[in-house]
């Protein structure tokens, strides 16, 4: 599993840092979406759900298990097993659009589905932005209960996709809360300190 740390984040380079990233295994897992397209094939295209066995089902042709099947090897995949039904190999383009949980602190947590081509801020958009409490220099990957990455911020800014910030199907990206006072609750806080100090005052004079 390739996963990083404050301090590896801090010498490791952009540009290497989105190179690993970019090759690190995406695995194909139960609710991940198969967008397929096939050359002149056109009755084959469509959006297919992948099953809690980690199969897709065709009308025409059953179950094609994907189980261990990256997803840069969907489409040869499903080409080898959808060209044992056709004189000649067909040509099979997929995109995966995969599940990720969003938490914390945005407007909308919960789970999403998005595409390799969306960016990380798609997806802060889609989990309808963060709220008033959140940090957004602070979000960060999760993994089977263990942080990834604690850096995503930067790919923000950066515009980079879900793909190239390493987020992987079925990771929960985490907004925290904020430790410091907004700028209205520091004008609130400072309100009741001076009213109670003006209260103390007036107390001690009387």
């Amino acid at each position: 599993m390739l996963q990083f740390n404050d301090s590896m984040e801090g010498h490791v380079n952009l540009s290497t840092l989105i190179l690993l990233l970019a090759v690190a295994p995406s695995p194909i897992v139960p609710g991940d979406v198969i967008n397929l397209q096939v050359r002149n094939h056109p009755e084959l295209a469509g959006a297919y759900v992948v099953s809690q066995d980690s199969s897709v089902f065709f009308d025409t042709f059953g179950s094609v298990p994907l189980g261990g099947v990256d997803a840069a090897d969907v489409d040869s995949t499903l080409a080898d097993e959808l060209s044992e039904f056709f004189p000649a190999r067909i040509e099979a383009h997929v995109d995966v659009a995969i599940r990720v949980h969003m938490i914390g602190e945005v407007n909308s947590p919960g789970s999403y589905l998005i595409g390799p081509h969306r960016t990380v801020a798609d997806l802060v958009a889609m989990a309808g932005g963060v709220n008033s409490e959140g940090h957004l220099g602070g979000i960060r990957i999760e993994r089977r209960g263990e942080k990834m990455r604690a850096d995503l911020h930067r790919d923000l800014e950066l515009g980079l996709t879900t793909f190239e910030a390493g987020i992987r199907s079925g990771d929960v990206v985490r907004v925290p809360r904020r430790w410091w006072p907004s700028a209205h609750e520091f004008v609130t806080y400072a309100s009741v300190i001076f009213v109670s100090l003006a209260l103390y005052d007036r107390f001690l004079a009387d």
